[in-house]
This record gives C-alpha cells, sequence and structure tokens, in this order.
C-alpha cells in the first residue's frame, strides 16, 4: 500500500537513467531493422510468407530487447503503490515516457501508406503498450480493492454494535490514501493518459461492483443506513463523480431505492397503525387520553406519533445525504397526504355523528348532506368524552400544519446548496429543488381543517339549544333560575378554550350568529309580552343589553380585535330599543334603523316584535309598519334586498 518503500536494487545508478538508456538502444535496433526490411519489401513486392517470416526471424533479437522492456515498465506499473519517493516518481516518469514515444511509434508506422513505401509496417506493430499498462493498472486496482473494500459484517463478532461502523470509516480512510497516491503520481503522467480521472473512475467502478457482489444488499436497516452512506460519501467526496447514469452510480441508486421503497413501507404501516389507535381511543367509555400543551390546547397522540415518525425518517435521510433528504421528504409527504385524508373522514364522521361508508371515504361531503340525517344524529348518544375529543381532533390538524411549516422552512436549504454539496454532488440534481408538495399538503389540510370545523358547529349550537329555549321567557326575566346567558357561555366555553386561535376564527362568528338568532327567535316568538308594562319594557330591554354585551365580550376574548364580535348582536339591542320606546316616534325611528341595516325584516316580524312590547293597538301597529317599512322594504326575491338574518326567520 502507500507508504511502503521499494526494496531498493538500484545500484549506484539512477534507474530511470537506465531505463532511457536501454530505450534508447532499442530504438536504435528497431530503427536500423525497420530500415531494412522496408528496402527489402520495396524491392521484392512478391516475396512469399516463407521469405518473409525467414527475414523476421533474423531480426528476433530486437523482439526479445522489446519485451523486456515492457518488462521493466511492467514492473513499475506494477509496483504503483509503492513509489514514494522521488527516485521511484523518476522512474515512473521515465516509463511513461517510453510509452507515449511507442505509441507515437504505432501510429506513425500505421500512418506508413504511401505510393513510395506501398503500405510497410514495422514487425509488432502497433504495440499498445499505453493499452497494456493501462489493463495492468486496472488489475491492481481490482486486487488493492479485495484489500481494502469493507466487507460484510459476521455474525461471529462479539455483540459489538460499533464494529462495522469502525470497518467502514478504516476501508474509506484507506481508500482516500489511494486516491490521494494517484493524485501524487499523476504529474508523472501525460494529459494523454488523462491518468486521475481515469485511474479514480476504474477504482471507482471497481469498488461499487465489489460492494455489490459481496454484500448483495442482505442487510438489516441500520446496517443499509451505513454502507449507503458510505457509498455515498466516497461518490460524493472521495471520487467526486458527476455522471448519474454511471454503472457505480447506478449500484448506488439500487441502494437508494431499497432504502426508500423499506423506509416508505415503514412510514405507511406506523401512520396506519397510529392512526387505527387513535380512532379506537376517540369512542372510549372509560378514560380521556387527550393531552393538553401549555396553552390548555387540547390534542391527541396522533400528531405526535405522526411528526416523531417524519422527524427521525427525515434527520436521518439528511444525515446520509441532501439529494436522499429531498426524495424522502417527498414520500412522506405523498404518506402523510394520504393518511391525513382518512383522518380527515374519521374527524368527521366522529364530529357529525355520521356511520361511516365502507370504502366510500373520499365522497363524504359537508355540503348537501340530509336535513332530516343531520337533526336525527344530533340526538344520538355521543362518545363519552366528546367535547374533549371533538376539539382535540382539530387542534391535530393545526400542531401537524405548524410543523409543515416549519418542515418548509428548513427544506429551503435544498434549494441553495453549500459550496462542497454543489462541487461534490453534480449528478445529484439537487442543487435546483422546487419541489412545491409541501405547499399542496399545507393547503390541502387548511381545507380538511375548515371542513371538520365547520361541522363542530351544530354540536356546538344544539348543547346551546335547550338554555336559548328559556331566553325571553318570565323565567329569565325574572332570574328564578340560573341564568341562561351563564350557561350558555359554559357551554361555548367547554369547546373554545380548548381549540387553538385559528378554529376559534372559524367557530366564534357562526356561534355568534346563532346565538343572536336564538335572542331573535325568543323575541318573534312571543314568549314574553311585556302588556306595555314600562316597568317590565325597561327590564327586558336592559337585561338584553347587558347579555349581549357579556356575550360578545365573552367570545372576543378567543379571537383576535380585528375579528369585531360584539356588532353581531347589535340587531338584538335594536330589538330591545324598540320595545323600550314608549312615544311613537321613537318606535317608528328605532324601526326605521332596524330595515336600513336589515332590509329582508318582514311586516310580519315587525308585528311580532310590536305586540312583544305591548300597549299598542291594530291601528298604531299597522301605522307604525307602514311608515318604517313600507318605503324601505325590498325583499330578496326581487333581487334588490339583501340577504341578513331575518332570512333564516319564518315569517309566521
Amino acid at each position: 500500500m502507500p507508504g511502503e518503500q521499494m526494496e531498493d536494487h538500484r545500484g549506484s545508478e539512477n534507474q530511470s537513467d537506465n531505463l532511457l538508456r536501454n530505450y534508447q538502444t532499442l530504438q536504435y535496433l528497431e530503427k536500423s531493422r525497420d530500415e531494412i526490411l522496408c528496402q527489402v519489401h520495396l524491392k521484392l513486392a512478391n516475396e512469399t510468407e516463407k521469405e518473409k517470416k525467414v527475414r523476421s526471424e533474423s531480426f528476433s533479437d530486437v523482439d526479445v530487447q522489446s519485451d523486456l522492456m515492457f518488462d521493466q515498465i511492467k514492473n513499475v506499473f506494477d509496483i504503483m503503490y509503492k513509489l514514494v519517493n522521488d527516485r521511484d516518481r523518476e522512474l515512473l516518469k521515465a516509463s511513461v515516457q517510453i510509452v507515449d514515444s511507442e505509441e507515437k511509434r504505432d501510429s506513425d508506422s500505421m500512418e506508413c501508406s504511401t505510393s513510395e513505401h506501398e503500405l510497410f509496417v514495422s514487425p509488432k506493430r502497433p504495440k499498445r503498450w499505453r493499452q497494456k499498462c493501462l489493463d495492468i493498472i486496472t488489475t491492481k486496482i481490482i486486487e488493492r480493492i479485495k484489500v481494502v473494500a469493507p466487507e460484510p459484517p459476521s455474525t461471529s463478532i462479539n455483540n459489538d454494535s460499533t464494529w462495522f461502523l469502525r470497518h467502514l470509516t478504516t476501508a474509506r480512510d484507506n481508500i482516500q490514501r489511494d486516491i490521494d497516491h494517484a493524485k501524487t503520481l499523476s504529474v508523472c503522467f501525460s494529459e494523454e493518459w488523462n491518468m486521475l480521472k481515469t485511474y479514480a473512475s476504474t477504482y471507482y467502478v471497481n469498488l461499487m461492483s465489489q460492494m455489490q457482489e459481496s454484500f448483495s444488499f442482505d442487510l438489516n436497516h441500520k446496517e443499509t443506513v451505513e454502507v449507503l452512506s458510505w457509498m455515498i460519501f466516497c461518490r460524493d467526496r472521495v471520487f467526486k463523480c458527476q455522471d448519474a447514469e454511471c454503472k457505480a452510480c447506478r449500484i448506488i441508486g439500487d441502494l437508494q431505492n431499497k432504502y426508500l421503497k423499506e423506509k416508505c413501507e415503514h412510514i405507511h404501516k406506523w401512520m396506519k397503525n397510529a392512526l387505527e389507535k387513535d380512532i379506537s381511543d376517540w369512542y372510549s367509555q372509560e378514560k380521556s387520553r387527550v393531552t393538553s400543551d401549555r396553552k390548555e390546547a387540547y390534542f391527541t397522540e396522533f400528531p405526535l406519533l405522526i411528526l416523531k415518525i417524519l422527524e427521525e425518517n427525515v434527520n436521518q435521510a439528511k444525515d446520509i445525504s441532501p439529494e436522499l433528504h429531498k426524495n424522502l421528504l417527498s414520500l412522506c409527504f405523498q404518506e402523510l397526504d394520504k393518511t391525513m385524508e382518512s383522518y380527515a373522514y374519521y374527524v368527521k364522521i366522529y364530529i357529525s355523528g355520521e356511520t361511516p361508508i365502507a370504502g366510500n371515504w373520499r365522497n363524504f361531503s359537508i355540503r348537501g348532506r340530509n336535513k332530516e340525517r343531520t337533526r336525527k344524529t344530533l340526538k344520538e348518544p355521543r362518545p363519552a368524552f366528546f367535547v374533549q375529543y371533538s376539539t382535540a381532533l382539530l387542534n391535530n390538524f393545526d400542531k401537524i400544519s405548524r410543523c409543515l411549516q416549519q418542515m418548509k422552512k428548513d427544506s429551503e436549504g435544498l434549494c441553495q446548496p453549500s459550496m462542497d454539496q454543489a462541487d461534490d454532488s453534480g449528478n445529484n440534481n439537487n442543487t435546483g429543488w422546487r419541489d412545491d408538495s409541501i405547499e399542496k399538503l399545507l393547503q390541502k389540510i387548511k381545507e380538511q381543517t375548515r371542513d371538520c370545523s365547520l361541522l363542530l358547529i351544530p354540536r356546538i349550537c344544539d348543547d346551546m339549544s335547550v338554555d336559548q329555549s328559556t331566553v325571553l321567557t318570565r323565567n329569565w326575566l325574572m332570574g328564578n333560575e340560573k341564568e341562561s346567558v351563564d350557561t350558555i357561555c359554559d357551554v361555548i366555553r367547554s369547546y373554545l378554550s380548548h381549540l387553538r386561535e385559528p378554529f376559534c376564527s372559524v367557530l366564534v362568528p357562526a356561534i355568534g350568529d346563532d346565538v343572536v338568532f336564538g335572542y331573535m327567535r325568543g323575541l318573534l316568538e312571543r314568549r314574553l309580552k311585556c302588556d306595555g308594562k314600562e316597568s317590565d319594557r325597561l327590564a327586558v330591554c336592559d337585561k338584553l343589553h347587558r347579555e349581549c354585551d357579556q356575550l360578545g365580550e365573552f367570545l372576543q376574548e378567543f379571537v383576535t380585535k380585528e375579528l369585531e364580535v360584539s356588532t353581531r348582536f347589535d340587531v338584538v339591542r335594536k330589538m330591545a330599543d324598540v320595545i323600550q320606546a314608549t312615544e311613537e316616534e321613537t318606535i317608528i325611528t328605532n324601526m326605521v334603523v332596524i330595515s336600513s341595516k336589515y332590509p329582508d325584516i318582514k311586516q310580519s316580524h315587525a308585528k311580532r316584535l310590536l305586540k312583544v312590547r305591548g300597549g299598542l293597538t291594530k291601528t298604531q301597529i299597522s301605522s307604525i309598519i307602514s311608515s318604517s317599512l313600507e318605503m324601505k322594504r325590498k325583499t330578496p326575491t326581487d333581487g334588490f334586498g339583501e340577504k341578513t338574518i331575518f332570512s333564516k326567520l319564518p315569517t309566521k
């Protein structure tokens, strides 16, 4: 190997000088022979084969000298790994000089086809010494690889888990020294040899072929990672190969594909098991397995398990090579996309109470579902820990989405490789990665999140419906029981206090509208009549204003300031002002304000509101409606009006 001294049998004279002098003698002998044979060839154009053989044998000593000369050169190439000092390199340089000279004489001899010489070719030409020397180098490389290439781990190793890794490291260091030694010797060769590239490519191809033959890729997962890391390091840092189609790179590609296939199967199985385990927990009747973060937001184990397997595999691939990191990221996103589709489907099933349809999960939609079926499922028994899990399942979307956003940020480095990567891994095609799979997946999860969030709204509203039915009753006004508004807030809090803000931004407006609708329906159903009593009218108005303020402030706590919630209760406040007003003109003014902001209010709505106030005759009611609504009202069906919350109220 490099570093060993060649045995010194050179005597006092320099071997390279002796070799060159011997070659000069050989040149003289061959030139003299060729001149004689050429003259004979010109004079005896019709000589027989026997005569040619006799003349050729007359100069057999010249051939012997030529063979002896090549034997000396062969001996030099045989010990290339032992040439370490300047005198050794001079001997190699002299050998290369002789081979280059013979290559030129081969070329000149083959071109000797003039009319004067009638195609005389020197005996034993072409010698092809350069190719023979390259064959010697290839043979020596193969022999060397058998010594330095790593071997498969043996079962006889005494439970040493680090042995194989240390073995690979030693082999890599030996190979690196061989390449460095070849680089040092390459200055002895002329440009025609392209020695360093030829040596490195020959070494690289034979090394990877030896690896393929020795290992046959029958390795466990840990060994596969170690061998793959080793081979990619050799490709990128030792041999600096940039030809992705070469045999050696294809061998590495085969191992990478095997690694990715195994990883894909492992990730798929892990995610499938994680989802199945999580679903079984949702319907548990014994214990809730939800956990909470520092902000008291609920989660299940599903995102933790999913993110764990993603992080472990992606980081492992990142340690091996950027190209493997990129490819594994793509596979992870594909598997996560499929898993999230299944997850979203089962979340919809859980929250909505629908019955899953085998093989039809892709067709589940929150739009166009049968209303009668929806009302029926709202009344069916829910799982024991429905509130905790319904909020946790939504938060899981956000947790996974945040992790993907971080992965997207981290993966941007793949678009701007380091200088080492740019120089060493040109065959990897990793310098221009613009994979938008993360962005597409994030957008898909966002849509899934919205669909699942909307399904929770009727559940929350159903939980509030009992307390909403007591609003605007005599008991509500007298406060004989626990305030309905407090119970409504408790129901809302049980959901929203454990949800992350993105979901609250979707749910709060819808919840606010439902609460407003409940108050309006309570008024227009005339559950409570003031009969014109000023004390009752003032009490109703005051309590409506207080509860609207309380609910507005309460709901605002769950969303940002940009999303104004309190204004949604303005319609209830305006209706309360109508009940409170004493003078007919004030009533008309308040009704005009309502009809201007809510043009779809019907006469029947206004009539029932005025009857709740009481103290007005039929003539007065007709006059007020005529004065406030007739000039303002435009029905939505005519295409001129705007639909507001009044369109959802019954007209009878």
